[in-house]
């Protein structure tokens, strides 16, 4: 597990070739939204990477995998800075010299926290590939509700009304179970949920703070 915060936890799977040597390339691997460590895709990558003599490390984002107990609070695209922490505990905790990203998030650089690498990247720090960004989550979101998306969207709205329960019953102080009416589609959850969890005054303006593509111009690692 990797500390992100005073409260926070990230679940990992790790894979250590032989000896553990800190000089050997490290990747590690961070799924989309509603997946896991455990999605396929991700699984794929890390076996090809594991064969080519990566370590690999499989992250699961706050409260995926079952991991709800290991944070207080939900998840959101804008929190870049818990993988700015999980590299900091492999470079400078735990001293490995050639690290390398794969997600849908880290390479933009984590503005909503305050912190962009730009061209002062750290020298572990080897490369970063994002996978399907999410360079305009309002766009995204518009275009999950178009009709031939509509089970696509049903799927992603069941696992999340299904975590916010998970998450409600473990801290019942502050998630509350009801209030918010029926919720349809993925702009509706962050509306009702997301956006007042972390401060935003609605799904908009989260996925205005949020979006890929007000960092995308600062990006200078890459793999």
């Amino acid at each position: 597990m990797f500390r992100v915060a005073e409260d926070s936890q990230l679940l990992a799977a790790c894979h250590w070739q032989e000896g553990r040597r800190k000089d050997v390339p490290l990747l590690a691997i961070v799924h989309g939204l509603e997946g896991s460590c455990d999605s396929n895709y991700v699984l794929g990558i890390a076996e090809k990477a594991y064969q080519c003599g990566f370590h690999v490390v499989r992250l699961n984002q706050r409260n995926c995998g079952d991991s709800e107990k290991l944070t207080p609070t939900l998840y959101n695209s804008g929190m870049s800075a818990d993988y700015r922490a999980v590299f900091k505990e492999l470079a400078d905790g735990d001293g490995f010299t050639q690290i390398f990203f794969a997600d849908t998030r880290w390479a933009e650089l984590g503005h909503q926290d305050g912190w962009e690498y730009g061209d002062a990247a750290p020298r572990a720090l080897r490369g970063v590939c994002a996978i399907c960004p999410a360079m305009d989550l309002a766009s995204c979101a518009d275009a999950l509700n178009k009709r031939e998306n509509y089970f696509y969207q049903r799927h992603f709205v069941k696992g999340l009304m299904a975590r916010y329960a998970r998450k409600a019953a473990l801290f019942p102080k502050i998630y509350s179970r009801d209030g918010f009416g029926k919720i349809r589609s993925v702009r509706e959850f962050d509306d009702a949920i997301t956006a007042p969890c972390f401060g935003y005054r609605d799904a908009q303006e989260y996925y205005e703070t949020a979006s890929a593509r007000s960092v995308v111009g600062n990006v200078r690692v890459q793999c």
